[in-house]
């Protein structure tokens, strides 16, 4: 943020007045501008580091300043070469009206893919007998314009995971505490991991009803760059940042694939990616520990049991789901001992319920009978019977029990004693039992896609009778994918309410539906440019070239993305600017036709191009401070940063497609007054 506010407010206005001015042959001027953008070039390269910063400062410099003569040097062109683009543009109309149609549909492939395009095409093609989609260019183009994923949010780099597998509910404390252990030390062997904390159990309250079989491990990972105190890098001895991870290790997912590797032990399911804070969100909405599950609901525990684990066998084999991952909770899994003392053999013998029960809970239980004081510690002293009194149903039946007469009976001539399985805890809302499947998307798989093909796979499977769903039953899915379907709900009612705004302000202006949409046009173009971005920015090819000895996908972080709230913000920021080019331009054309009142087409596009020239650096100008104010944005790796890139991606596209907008609407106001002239 830093470097894009100093290119905004001190780089920027100090190169453009070098570079934009018509006269430059102030040479004293030109010399203290110069040397104040070299100030802050220098300045730049100490605090954004394009280049990264294991990068030399010189290496740095030579980035920025091939940035700023990349950058600049084209809107100098440009700018030198307006009048000539315009003529051409008036010249071949239907070329340049081409050209804009191919850029829209370029935009709408990207976004929605071509199979969602020609659908309509397509589907009457079948209605003919036609199979179309058979056809291998259909196939093709299909698999080159996929469409944008979905997803609710990007996940924020914590600097940390939440580890939270889970074991078999019957398996004891004493082995659950082991195997905890044990895997914390597996992990914590990782280079990359700093500290692992493990817990299992949950603290003397209702709001968590963590069971003891489920595991929660905090793992901390160092940072890709040792630093000091202050946060500053520490060079290592040949002058190079100190890095602490290995050479293999690229990014955070690298460090969670060494983790997931650490933990699987046996007796202990996969557990998904998490981060502590995100988990503690979706936990509280949901009650899940995944970012995507299935509520199911059920009358009763063996129906709610059995359902349960048929929706987890079926998950297993549904594409797009890790089948490691998938987990459903055990309803009636926990094994308990039962004492059901015989009251007739009670009666005869003179003995009461409380009387038993007392004795079986001084027994196996303990009876506390005072504390040890250790200074300020008071450990509780309880006495039962030993270890290997109590372990065993055997042993325990011959427990004795004293009766009024003075006699003792073994536990096992008064009571059934035997094992059984019941739930491990039992979780009801909306009056109804309620239990989780959890699963975790493959990778390159977004919740959203793989949310509705889950919808479609479990309705064929009840549907075909692969799935049976009990009286009572029902199951909804929970998570990332149903935060997403309600983000685009809303987003269907604020994208439109905002362009609608902005309609009725620019007819407010200019009290003319042809004047405002000429301006209007602009969204179009900006917005075909933006999903285009995002399209080029999933493509492996797209600046796949290394420059100054860094890759310039690693460096702006170029990689696929979703289509997700930051995006849609993306939009809604890029929508506002855009307009602001489309009304200087359309201003200032405005009044000089009302100025000058060309008669005849001759004296229109002289006085258009005229008008054109004097707006376009305005233009130039807002569209270059926004350019240059994302590149340090598109190159952060703090934290933040997987909110800001998908932010910044659209709006990049859409400001270098705004370059068409300095053409297109003088273009369109020509075409437009044309109308009204003899």
């Amino acid at each position: 943020m830093l470097s894009a506010l100093l290119i905004v407010l001190l780089l920027l206005p100090t190169l453009a007045t070098f570079f934009f001015r018509v006269d430059t042959r102030s040479y004293p001027r030109r010399t203290i501008l110069l040397t104040a953008a070299g100030i802050l070039v220098w300045l730049l390269a100490t605090t954004w580091q394009p280049a990264g910063i294991d990068a030399s400062t010189l290496r740095n410099l030579l980035f920025i300043g091939l940035i700023l003569a990349l950058v600049l040097g084209t809107f100098h062109l440009y700018l030198r070469y307006y009048r000539n683009m315009l003529h051409l543009v008036l010249q071949y109309r239907r070329s340049f009206l081409l050209s804009i149609m191919l850029l829209l549909l370029a935009g709408g492939l990207s976004w929605l893919g071509f199979s969602r395009i020609v659908l309509p095409v397509t589907t009457l093609a079948e209605r003919a007998g036609l199979s179309v989609t058979e056809h291998a260019w259909y196939q093709n183009t299909s698999a080159r314009f996929p469409g944008l994923g979905r997803e609710f949010m990007p996940s924020l780099d914590e600097g940390a995971f939440l580890l939270m597998p889970t074991t078999l509910p019957h398996a004891g404390l004493e082995e659950t505490l082991d195997l905890m252990q044990q895997m914390d030390r597996r992990i914590a062997e990782i280079p990359e991991v700093k500290l692992v904390a493990g817990k299992i159990g949950r603290a003397e309250t209702a709001l968590d009803p963590a069971p003891i079989s489920m595991f929660e491990t905090l793992i901390l990972y160092h940072p890709e760059f040792a630093s000091d105190e202050k946060g500053r890098p520490i060079p290592d001895e040949n002058g190079n940042l100190r890095r602490l991870w290995r050479e293999h290790i690229r990014t955070p997912d690298d460090i969670w694939l060494e983790i997931r590797k650490a933990a699987d032990l046996p007796g202990i399911t996969s557990a998904p990616k998490l981060y502590p804070i995100e988990t503690r969100l979706i936990m509280l909405q949901t009650g899940m520990r995944a970012t995507m599950g299935l509520r199911v609901e059920a009358p009763d525990l063996e129906t709610l049991d059995a359902f349960s684990l048929a929706l987890e066998s079926l998950l297993r084999q549904t594409d797009g789901v890790r089948a490691a991952s998938v987990y459903a909770d055990r309803a009636l899994s926990k094994p308990y001992l039962e004492i059901e003392p015989n009251r007739a053999l009670l009666a005869q013998y003179g003995l009461s319920m409380a009387d038993v029960q007392q004795t079986i809970q001084t027994a196996l239980g303990g009876e506390l009978t005072g504390y040890s004081i250790e200074g300020r510690e008071r450990v509780p002293i309880r006495v039962r019977l030993a270890r290997s009194w109590r372990n065993h149903p055997e042993t325990i039946a011959q427990t004795d029990i004293p009766t009024p007469s003075g006699a003792f009976i073994p536990l096992g001539e008064l009571a059934d004693i035997r094992y059984t399985t019941g739930p491990a805890a039992i979780r009801s809302e909306n009056t109804f039992l309620t239990s989780y499947v959890t699963f975790e998307p493959e990778e390159n798989q977004s919740a959203s896609d793989l949310g509705r093909h889950l919808q479609n796979t479990l309705a064929d499977a009840i549907q075909s009778g692969q799935l049976q769903v009990p009286e009572g039953a029902r199951y909804q899915l929970e998570g990332e994918f149903l935060q997403q379907e309600r983000a685009e709900k809303r987003l269907k009612l604020i994208l439109p309410a905002t362009l609608l705004i902005i309609i009725l302000l620019l007819y407010r202006q200019f009290r003319s539906a042809a004047l405002t949409t000429i301006i209007f046009s602009s969204i179009l173009v900006v917005w075909a440019g933006g999903f285009l971005m995002l399209w080029l920015f999933g493509q492996p090819w797209f600046f796949d070239v290394h420059l100054f000895g860094s890759h310039l996908r690693d460096l702006f972080h170029i990689g696929e993305i979703q289509l997700s709230v930051a995006v849609w913000i993306g939009f809604l920021a890029l929508f506002g600017i855009a307009v602001d080019d489309g009304v200087i331009m359309t201003t200032y054309l405005e009044q000089r036709w009302k100025s000058q009142s060309p008669r005849s087409r001759a004296e229109l596009i002289p006085m258009a191009t005229e008008a054109a020239m004097r707006r376009v650096r305005p233009c130039l100008m807002t569209t270059a401070t926004t350019i240059l104010a994302l590149l340090p944005i598109l190159t952060s790796a703090g934290k933040g940063s997987e909110l800001m890139i998908p932010m910044a991606v659209p709006a990049l596209g859409g400001m270098i497609a705004l370059l068409i907008s300095p053409l297109f609407i003088p273009f369109l106001y020509i075409t437009l007054k044309e109308r009204s002239l003899p």
